[in-house]
Parts: C-alpha cells; sequence; structure tokens
C-alpha cells in the first residue's frame, strides 16, 4: 500500500508523536488505493520504519528477494503490512524459491510475533504489475481503474484424468461496470471441457454478478466471464466451473486474473498467483484392470485408480472403493456465505447449530465459505484402519486447501456419546492423498465434538482405540488440494 504525495508528509508526522498515533496512521494509509508492485529496500541503508513513505529511496540489493508481511494477530490486520529485502544467506529458513508463503517469527514496525511471509522478485511482488506514479492522471487511473485487489484459486482434486471443481475468488479495489469481459487464464494442459467456446459457471448466492455462460477456450487455457451487473469495489466475485484434470504428470498452473479496461489510457495490470492447482503425478494402475485396485485386485474403483488406490474426485462420494454417494443434510449445513477477513465470526446452520468459530485475525481475506454435513454417520473405515469406527457424520469445509493464519473451532456432532470398552471419541479429518483418516485433539462439550483446525477438509468424530493418539500440531495433516490460504495474498 502506497501513499500519495500529499499525504506523505503527514506520516511522517504521526511517526514522530510515537506509538499512539499507530491507529491514526493506519487509518490514513489504508484508506487510500493501492498503486501497484511493492518495491523493497535495501535494509543496509534505509530506515524501515520509513517503510514504505521512502520506498523510491533504495531497493533490494541483487541477489535479495522482497518479503512482504502480515501480522495475523493484530486487530487491525492490514494496519500491520510491511516490506523488507533480506538475502538467502542471512535468513535461510524462508524464501527458498520466489513464490514461497508461510509464518515466521519477526519483529516489525515495532510488533513482534508470527506474521505471515510471502517472498517475490520487486517485479513480480503484485502479481507481475509495475508501480504507478503519483502524477494527477496516475491518480485518476488508479480511481477509475479497477486492478485485482484479492485473489484465490481452490480445487477439489489433483487426480489424473479426473473432473475437477475449480473455484476462483477475487475482488477489485474500483468499480467494475456491467457488460464487461473479465479474463482468468492459465488453465493449461486440461484434458477437458473440449474446446466448445461456452462454459458454465456457477455462482454463489442470488445477487449474481456474472453471466452464467462464460467463454472457454481450452487450447489458450483461457475463460473469459461478463459482468451482469455492476461490481462494486471490494466486493467478492466468486465462480465455480469443472475441467478435466491433464492424465499426464504436469506441475502446478499460474492462473491470471485481467480485469476490463475501464479508463481510457490506463494501464491494465492483472494478477497472477503461482503454482496453486491442476499439478498431477501421474501412476499407472498397479492392476491390468485399471478399475480395480487392491491386493487381489479384486475391488472394483467407482473414482478413479491410482497408483494402487481408488481416488474420490467428488465431495460426495466416499468408501475406500468411492461407492458411496452423501446426501447433504440441509439443516445442519451453510449455504454459500460471504466472510470478511480479520473478523471474529461464528457461523451456524439453518437450524442454529454453530458450526465453525473464526477467532480475529484468522481470515486475512475475504472469502466465500460453504459447510455441507452429510445425512449418515454409518460409513466404513479404510481397510487399513479397521480398528476405528464412525462416531458421527462428515463434514465437508470449503473451499478446500484454505489455509488459517491461526487456528479456528470448528463443531461435529456425535452419534455415540458412551464410551465403549478400550474406546475413546476424536475428532479426524481425512487425509485424501493417503486415503486415511488423521486423529485430532478435542472435546465432548454439551454433546458435540469442538475440535481445532487450521485448514479446510473433510472432518468427522470417530471411535478410536484408547492407544491411539493425536499428532502434537493443530489441524491434522491431510486435506483438500486447491491453492488458497488465510494468511496472505496482497
Amino acid at each position: 500500500f502506497f501513499p500519495t504525495r500529499q499525504t506523505r508528509g503527514e506520516m511522517r508526522q504521526l511517526r514522530q508523536r510515537g506509538v499512539g498515533a499507530v491507529l491514526a496512521l493506519s487509518a490514513i494509509l489504508f484508506a487510500l488505493p493501492i498503486t501497484g508492485a511493492i518495491e523493497c529496500y535495501d535494509s543496509t541503508t534505509s530506515d524501515q520504519a520509513d517503510w514504505p513513505a521512502d520506498r523510491n529511496a533504495t531497493t533490494c540489493l541483487e541477489g535479495s528477494t522482497c518479503v512482504k508481511y502480515v501480522q495475523p494477530q493484530n486487530e487491525d490486520v492490514e494496519a500491520k503490512r510491511a516490506g523488507k529485502c533480506h538475502s538467502t544467506t542471512s535468513m535461510p529458513s524462508i524464501c527458498s524459491t520466489t513464490n514461497e508463503t508461510g509464518l515466521t517469527t519477526v519483529t516489525l514496525d515495532g510488533v513482534s510475533g508470527v506474521w505471515a511471509y510471502e517472498c517475490c522478485l520487486e517485479d513480480l511482488c503484485n502479481g507481475n504489475t509495475t508501480d504507478g506514479n503519483a502524477t494527477d492522471e496516475g491518480e485518476d487511473c488508479l480511481a477509475e481503474q479497477p486492478f485485482v485487489d484479492q485473489l484465490s484459486v481452490f480445487e477439489n482434486n489433483n487426480v489424473q484424468g479426473a473432473s475437477n471443481e475449480i473455484k476462483i475468488q477475487f475482488s477489485f479495489h474500483a468499480r467494475v461496470a456491467a457488460k464487461k469481459k473479465i479474463v482468468i487464464e492459465g488453465f493449461t494442459g486440461l484434458d477437458g471441457p473440449e474446446d466448445s467456446s461456452k462454459l458454465e459457471i456457477t455462482l454463489p448466492g442470488t445477487n449474481k454478478m456474472l453471466e452464467p455462460t462464460a467463454a472457454w477456450n481450452l487450447t489458450d487455457g483461457k475463460l473469459t466471464v461478463t459482468s451482469r451487473r455492476v461490481i462494486m469495489p471490494n466486493e467478492t466475485v466468486g465462480i465455480t466451473f469443472t475441467v478435466i484434470n491433464p492424465s499426464e504428470t504436469q506441475s502446478k498452473v499460474n492462473v491470471t486474473v485481467t480485469p476490463p479496461a475501464m479508463a481510457s489510457g490506463c494501464e491494465v495490470r492483472s494478477r497472477t498467483i503461482k503454482n496453486k492447482i491442476l499439478g498431477v503425478t501421474f501412476l499407472n494402475a498397479t492392476c491390468d484392470d485399471d478399475e480395480f485396485f487392491g491386493n487381489d485386485c479384486d475391488t472394483q474403483c467407482y473414482g478413479i485408480v491410482v497408483g494402487d488406490k481408488c481416488a474420490c474426485t467428488s465431495d460426495l462420494q466416499f468408501g475406500s472403493d468411492c461407492n458411496g454417494t452423501a446426501v447433504v443434510n440441509t439443516l445442519k449445513s451453510l449455504a454459500a456465505t460471504a466472510v470478511a477477513k480479520g473478523v471474529a465470526l461464528t457461523l451456524t446452520s439453518p437450524d442454529g447449530t454453530v458450526l465453525i468459530e473464526f477467532p480475529a485475525g484468522a481470515l486475512l481475506e475475504d472469502m466465500i465459505l460453504e459447510i455441507m454435513t452429510f445425512a449418515f454417520s454409518n460409513f466404513k473405515m479404510p481397510k487399513t484402519q479397521t480398528s476405528y469406527a464412525a462416531a458421527g457424520p462428515i463434514v465437508v469445509f470449503l473451499p478446500h486447501g484454505i489455509i488459517f493464519a491461526v487456528p479456528v473451532t470448528i463443531w461435529l456432532d456425535v452419534t455415540i456419546l458412551a464410551r465403549r470398552d478400550g474406546k475413546k471419541l476424536r475428532p479426524a479429518v481425512f487425509n485424501k492423498e493417503t486415503q486415511i483418516w488423521e486423529l485430532l485433539e478435542g472435546e465432548i462439550v454439551n454433546g458435540r465434538m469442538k475440535a481445532k483446525t487450521t485448514h479446510f477438509s473433510q472432518f468427522s468424530t470417530l471411535s478410536v482405540p484408547d492407544s491411539a493418539t493425536a499428532p502434537t500440531t493443530s489441524g491434522g495433516g491431510g486435506g483438500g488440494s486447491g491453492g488458497g490460504r488465510g494468511v496472505i495474498r496482497s
């Protein structure tokens, strides 16, 4: 976030007034439009406290990497953004690659704690955009020409040759008029849908922002959507569509969103999220008949056989052979709901059941969330976990792959409350990669299972042997594929 020339002096005065002026500084700084890519400075010659007001004083040393930080636990998460340069030799634990993201402990702007970070080269810090000059003409462009403020990309699975549900969420910093084209591209290597020139997209909620049919080009991997109505600044746009994954090994692809041209003579800035979806590792079926799997090749797979396992390709499929089809209990579920970043919030189902509790700072992007509770609790365990038993329905938290900066609390229904000999109840998350349930720590509160997690996936309550243990980290390791995160993408 960069100040205009008119406010830089004001911010220095505020900074000189001490810590008590931080909130006032934040109010001025973050009411302003973002003008482009973050430019880092040479930390050996520039005062970090002057960033970003003196951002043009110096730039990163050759061989250094720009790092953007957000303090997840801060009450006003956007008020504590900072940038710095570092060499991978001086901070080897982070930024081994330019698109790396994660959490690290650091002190910035006088605030010490765990910060989310994103590593990027100077010209790639905001989706291949460049910083606009604070001229009168530039400021007019900033006010009228939208650029992508937030971008998240998720996928349902990464199974070779499978149908894959792609979810993309984005927002613009400025108004987009009706009947304007928004280009989303980068979907390379796909086996389908065939290049029929049109693709149906699904939009959450009832206030539809886009036309339901988009232009599709399989060869170029490009989807072009059209605004149905005016899209307001910072309004989250969510779309879902289905593609066919590559049937051979492919690295994860970059996805780019380009806004429409809304102001004559102004630069149109795209935004790219790197290496997030459609990565496939192809494995031949170990059985001669690729519809069967198992040690004796006698079990039919109703999903897709990958190596020696049967991979389910839909959230409504379950079981080691994917032969189960779930029915969603709508009274215990949550339809697509927009949630603002940084808020402390409790979400409930239509019958008033608490499903999830967000602490402040957990979600650092506006996001459209959905929760599906299956209408059964008698699903079978994987063959390697026959000592486990279902003790509650499966609950699917969407979108897959979103990661939170701090753990959120989830609540799961329980169908077995009485302790059985040698058994105990534990929350668990299903790992799609290993096809097993991973136990979490939790407790029974008022007849329901309470647990914490740092990511979205499929969860349930299981009855397990007393000897079974959960990992020491909250949230488990498994989950769905995807490219979203609750930490930072700015």
